[in-house]
């Protein structure tokens, strides 16, 4: 399902009583002339002598994007799930909404609008923002994903199933690297995604 993507200019949200708008964090235009590599985003199964030849460009893929915490959202968000679980807190299951959860530790509107835009600029389908402002799936074909993240996508013999996969590290423009933490979907392997960090309604 798509959503709308509603851009504001602030986000006002209640903190201690004190009212303060979400600040983009993305600076400066989306150069794809320069880029920056995001590490981490290789399968360890993925080895040479495993090859089976380059996946057919017109293969479509759906991919996610990790957007990332600031430093001062990430420790926020540590110590909100301390308090979550400790008995002896006020905050004490006290779970967040979506909503909250995106005014506290998601990107700010504006940052979600750069990143869509780019997608778009690249042809790929957005198919939808979390709303929790910290993820965004597309689409694209394998082509578009070759020539856009700077990498390729091969096929794999691993344990007599055939898989496609990413034989180098991905890379996007360095102007979002502040803000992506990852890139999922470069591979058919069945994903295994990480508990929330932090539990919402």
């Amino acid at each position: 399902m798509v959503r709308q993507i509603a851009v504001l200019s602030f986000f006002a949200i209640q903190g201690g009583g004190i009212l303060f708008a979400q600040k983009d964090r993305i600076v400066g235009p989306v150069d794809t002339s320069k880029t920056v590599i995001l590490k981490g985003n290789v399968r360890p199964a993925v080895k040479p002598e495993l090859d089976r030849g380059g996946l057919d460009p017109s293969t479509k893929m759906t991919l996610e994007l990790i957007l990332k915490p600031s430093a001062s959202q990430q420790a926020d968000m540590d110590r909100t799930l301390a308090e979550q679980q400790d008995p002896s807190s006020p905050n004490y299951h006290k779970w967040l909404t979506p909503d909250e959860f995106a005014n506290r530790f998601g990107l700010s509107d504006g940052d979600i609008a750069k990143i869509v835009n780019w997608l778009k600029s690249e042809g790929f389908h957005v198919d939808e923002v979390a709303r929790g402002r910290n993820t965004v799936s597309f689409e694209g074909t394998a082509a578009q994903v070759q020539k856009v993240f700077h990498t390729e996508i091969r096929r794999y013999q691993i344990d007599n199933e055939m898989h496609f996969a990413n034989s180098t590290e991905p890379s996007v423009p360095a102007a979002l690297e502040p803000v992506i933490g990852g890139l999922l979907g470069l591979d058919d392997f069945k994903l295994k995604r990480h508990a929330g960090a932090l539990r919402q309604k």
